[in-house]
């Protein structure tokens, strides 16, 4: 029995800092299950803000893929629209090439607005002589004021 006391004075012993330890001292400390369970209210609080954490993300990646899908309707819209303008643009330079062709001007000048060729006769000479003195602001001008 002597060898057996002196076996469990040996297993008392903290080896670390060679102290006895009371036997209340060795034994885990349980939580009360009688009031809650195996979590703490700390322990639950912490996971409930966890939870509404993870919840808050959601919503704000829901919210974000929305206005990015807002975003992204808006841009293939003007995609469209630059697509219906750069063929506008390009069937309005070729109609404004044809309409700089001196031949096109041409036709167009005689048949809608009676334009012909000048002879000898349609000729009107304008003379220097004839050129007024003052610039032609200067003549509106004095004769609005008279």
């Amino acid at each position: 029995m002597i060898a057996a006391n002196a076996q469990k004075m040996d297993v008392t012993k903290d080896y670390r800092s060679n102290q006895e330890i009371s036997p209340l001292a060795r034994k885990k400390r349980r939580p009360d299950r009688s009031q809650g369970g195996l979590l703490s209210s700390k322990d639950k609080s912490i996971i409930l803000k966890g939870i509404v954490l993870i919840g808050l993300i959601a919503i704000g990646l829901v919210v974000s893929s929305a206005y990015c899908a807002g975003v992204n309707y808006s841009n293939n819209l003007l995609r469209e629209e630059n697509i219906a303008l750069r063929g506008e643009v390009d069937t309005l330079s070729i109609q404004l090439q044809s309409a700089n062709n001196i031949a096109h001007i041409e036709k167009e000048a005689i048949e809608n607005l009676g334009m012909v060729y000048a002879e000898g006769d349609f000729f009107v000479p304008v003379y220097t002589r004839e050129k007024p003195e003052d610039n032609l602001a200067g003549l509106l001008k004095a004769k609005a004021y008279r």
